[in-house]
């Protein structure tokens, strides 16, 4: 009879085998949370968005080609729009400006589930991806 338990734990995997009465502890720093292999259920993330993977969302090319972290998530009081920004700055949004599906979003970084029960008219935001997110009133 094999004994599986895993859980997440600062962004680490730990998984305890036990096995016809032997006990092996194996922990594996080397899958991070962010790792694309990791499954977000397999993190066993309680939050998932309540919008459908093919909602349509708006980013930047610094996110979707550049791959840069995503620092800053609205989700806009007007129309209830999530948008993922990264640190960049740019003058006319027209020109870096993305549309892409929730679900596409979420492969990029799977720590958005932890902001996804967000309340409309909010945001959120940290310094890189990892950090933990501070939540605040849209002004």
């Amino acid at each position: 009879m094999t004994l599986k338990f895993s859980f997440k734990l600062l962004g680490l995997i730990t998984i305890v085998s036990c096995s016809n009465g032997s006990t092996k502890n194996k922990v594996d720093h080397s899958r991070q949370l962010n790792d694309p292999e990791i499954d977000a259920s397999e993190l066993m993330i309680q939050k998932k968005f309540k919008e459908p993977d093919n909602t349509a969302v708006f980013t930047t090319k610094f996110v979707t080609t550049d791959k840069k972290e995503i620092t800053e998530v609205h989700h806009d009081e007007d129309e209830g729009d999530w948008q993922f920004f990264s640190d960049d700055h740019f003058k006319d949004y027209r020109q870096v400006v993305k549309v892409v599906g929730l679900g596409q979003i979420i492969k990029l970084d799977t720590t958005l589930l932890e902001i996804a029960d967000m309340p409309v008219g909010y945001l959120a935001h940290r310094k890189f991806r990892g950090d933990r997110w501070v939540i605040e009133k849209q002004k």
